[in-house]
């Protein structure tokens, strides 16, 4: 080989080599580029797992912590609001809302159950409440907060409103003797907490043996107004005229409105203590007077003429006498028969 091809030779070798050393960076650079970039990736992936937070960071925290609704018509409702907020680091799961009763309160729905660090939510209280009394609840809101898991609210609130109260509700005055009378009380009372307006008072019986006396006299005429704590009593008699059952109620209207129509119930017997059978047979004198030999329960007295019931005739208290219109025919069977009373 002459020297010029060696020249070409060892240019052409000089030539290439470097190209080879540079293709040789080019991949470690590569290679460094790449492990830079998953670096890269790791790194973010860690950060973003710091910025959401683990689950058991959250913490549920609520506003206001207990409310009081203070007092309220019945029937009226009033609402308050509360805010759930995740004061953790962590993201916040409501799993449950709950009342523990009902009776006089009632809950909304959530805004929302997930809650990302530092947000909030909110949900109704609603008090109404149904009757004049006190009221107490309370609100249970579950959740992934592993210090307080479960949240109570505690809920109180008063109904106002003028309740009749009538008593006693119901009296037996038992087995009682025809003619004989007794009286029972039945006391009005506003047990509520406004003014109670006793409208009308009615006495509902098939039997004239029952009766009420609403006293106006020491009343006054209706309607009544009964401030909290006041009563009033109204008086029942009985006096059976016969030997059966007696039933009647008393109906009191008022401005109760959770019971504005009430009634007590009043019930007895009449018995016969004892009955006569007075005979006469009228002479030639024609008399129309019979003077009995007891004294008659008057509305017992049957009178017959020769065995045929008549009714020409009247009672006379003063004589204890029966008195006919006319006189009976002479020689004609007079028979009267009654009742005496056992009092």
């Amino acid at each position: 080989m002459n020297a010029s091809l060696l020249g070409l030779a060892l240019l052409a070798i000089g030539c290439t080599a470097p190209d080879a050393g540079e293709s040789g960076s080019d991949t470690d650079t590569s290679s460094g580029d790449s492990a830079s970039t998953s670096d890269t990736g790791s790194s973010d992936d860690t950060g973003d797992s710091g910025d959401s937070g683990d689950d058991s960071d959250a913490c549920a925290m609520v506003d206001p912590t207990s409310i009081d609704f203070g007092s309220l018509p019945v029937a009226s409702a009033d609402m308050q609001r509360v805010t759930v907020t995740n004061c953790g680091a962590g993201t916040l799961n409501i799993s449950a809302l709950s009342l523990a009763t009902g009776d006089a309160f009632r809950i909304g729905n959530l805004g929302a159950i997930v809650l990302p660090s530092g947000l909030s939510t909110v949900f109704d209280v609603t008090f109404q409440p149904p009757l004049a009394t006190d009221w107490a609840d309370t609100v249970s809101l579950f959740a992934n907060d592993a210090d307080n898991p479960e949240i109570t609210i505690p809920l109180s609130g008063a109904g106002q409103a003028p309740v009749l109260s009538i008593s006693p509700a119901s009296t037996d005055f038992g087995s009682m003797y025809v003619a004989c009378e007794t009286v029972a009380v039945a006391t009005l009372s506003n047990v509520g907490t406004d003014d109670l307006v006793v409208s009308d008072l009615s006495f509902l019986t098939a039997s004239s043996d029952l009766t009420l006396d609403e006293d106006t006299r020491t009343n006054g005429p209706l309607p009544w107004t009964l401030v909290p704590g006041e009563s009033r009593e109204v008086f029942v008699t009985y006096a059976p005229l016969d030997d059966y059952s007696d039933e009647g109620y008393l109906v009191v209207e008022s401005n109760d409105p959770a019971d504005p129509t009430q009634q007590a119930s009043f019930s007895g017997m009449g018995e016969l203590y004892g009955t006569n059978l007075d005979i006469f047979e009228q002479g030639v004198d024609g008399a129309t007077e019979f003077e009995l030999t007891d004294l008659p329960v008057e509305a017992t007295l049957v009178v017959q003429v020769d065995g045929a019931v008549v009714t020409n005739w009247t009672y006379a208290s003063v004589d204890n006498a029966v008195v006919f219109d006319t006189a009976p025919a002479e020689g004609a069977m007079v028979e009267i028969e009654y009742a005496v009373p056992g009092c």
